[in-house]
């Protein structure tokens, strides 16, 4: 069953980064249950941080996978000036390849201090994938 458009073209799809990282790719984005995304939501920890005079750039650890969050500079020293190693994030992001390398450019992100908001977040994804992307896909095994 396909996402409805609206959802998989102007929303910021939940996803576990592991399941970002394997998306196929698609001529105008990338293949989620039939529907061609660009725009995901990921949260994890900040596991890396380089800034460079033209580009900024973070690394997140959601337990799944890493992936980078990239955003250019406008004269700016820094775009991310509050984000420390070991910071929680939410990351809004558009998929990227860039050198063979899947990433996400930056588009918005929030700093998490909310204990319980990395398993809000998983179950969160688990829900959206049974009741909007994928309805079904975690029913009941035994009534097959």
């Amino acid at each position: 069953m396909n996402v409805p458009l609206e959802v998989s073209s102007f929303s910021f799809i939940k996803l576990m980064i592991d399941t970002l990282l394997k998306l196929p790719a698609e001529r105008d984005g990338f293949s989620f249950f039939g529907n061609v995304i660009k725009r995901v939501e990921i949260s994890g920890i900040v596991v890396g941080i380089r800034n460079k005079p033209s580009i900024n750039t973070f690394i997140v650890d959601d337990g799944t996978g890493l992936v980078e969050c990239v955003s250019f500079n406008n004269d700016t020293p820094s775009s991310f000036p509050e984000i420390q190693r070991d910071s929680f994030i939410r990351v809004w992001g558009l998929i990227r390849e860039w050198r063979g390398k899947r990433n996400l450019m930056v588009v918005h992100y929030e700093l998490i201090n909310d204990p319980d908001y990395e398993a809000l977040s998983i179950l969160e994804i688990v829900h959206a994938t049974n009741s909007v992307y994928a309805p079904g896909l975690f029913s009941n095994q035994s009534d097959r």
